[in-house]
C-alpha cells in the first residue's frame, strides 16, 4: 500500500505544490514538513469537487480492501446506530481494523494525504480560527492554512473521515474558509484537541 503520509520523517512523504512564501497561520515546525504537506491539486479541489471524487463511503472502502467482510460491517453499522458513534471507531472497538490501518485506507482510497499531528506546531492564531467546542464536537482540529494569489484563504484540518460532509460544511460555514481534509487516526486527534485547546495533556498509546 502506498503511503500518503505528510509526516516528514516518512520517505514517501509528498511534495508541497506550491510556494512556501504562500503559506499564512504557522502549523508547520520545519521546511521538511512544509514539503510534504500538500500532495497535490487534487486536494486543492473545492469541497463539491472532494465528495464526487469520494461518493464510496467508508464502509464500502473497507469491504472492497479485504479488512472486513459484509457481515463484519453490518455488525459494526447496526452498533453505530445504536450508540451514535462513527463507523471506524466502531470497527477499530471491535478489534476488526486498527487505526492506523483505517487511516492508511481512507487515504488511498479517496487520495488524500494523512498527517502526523506530532510534526504541526499548534499556534494560538491557528487554534483560534476554529472553537474548541467545534473541534471537540466534529473531532477536527486545524492544522495549516494558507492564502492563494488570488487571495482565497484554504484552511486544512485533520480529520478521521475526510467523507464526511457535514463536518467540512460546519467547518467552512463557521470560517468563511475553503476547507480541505487531512486524515489522522480519530484518537490522536482527540488527544490533540484535548492537548491543545485544553491544555490536557495525554499519554500516547504504544
Amino acid at each position: 500500500m502506498r503511503c500518503r503520509c505528510v509526516c516528514s520523517t516518512c520517505d514517501a512523504a509528498l511534495p508541497l505544490s506550491a510556494a512556501g512564501s504562500d503559506i499564512g497561520i504557522g502549523g508547520l515546525r520545519s521546511p521538511q514538513t512544509a514539503r510534504g504537506m500538500v500532495q497535490s491539486r487534487a486536494v486543492l479541489s473545492l469541497i463539491e469537487q472532494f465528495m464526487a471524487r469520494t461518493a464510496t463511503r467508508l464502509g464500502d472502502m473497507l469491504v472492497s480492501a479485504g479488512l472486513v467482510t459484509r457481515e463484519d460491517l453490518a455488525q459494526a453499522q447496526q452498533e453505530q446506530a445504536e450508540q451514535g458513534l462513527k463507523l471506524g471507531e466502531v470497527l477499530v472497538r471491535r478489534g476488526l481494523i486498527s487505526e492506523h490501518e483505517l487511516t492508511q485506507i481512507v487515504s488511498n482510497r479517496v487520495s488524500v494525504a494523512w498527517v502526523c499531528l506530532d510534526y504541526i506546531e499548534f499556534t494560538r492564531e491557528l487554534l483560534s480560527l476554529l472553537p474548541s467546542e467545534l473541534a471537540a464536537e466534529l473531532n477536527v482540529i486545524p492544522v495549516y492554512f494558507r492564502t492563494e494569489k488570488n487571495r482565497q484563504k484554504i484552511l486544512y484540518v485533520a480529520v478521521d473521515d475526510p467523507t464526511s460532509v457535514s463536518a467540512m460544511e460546519q467547518v467552512a460555514v463557521y470560517t468563511g474558509m475553503h476547507v480541505r481534509p487531512l486524515v489522522a487516526p480519530a484518537s490522536e486527534i482527540r488527544r490533540a484537541i484535548q492537548e491543545h485547546y485544553f491544555g490536557k495533556k495525554e499519554e500516547k498509546k504504544a
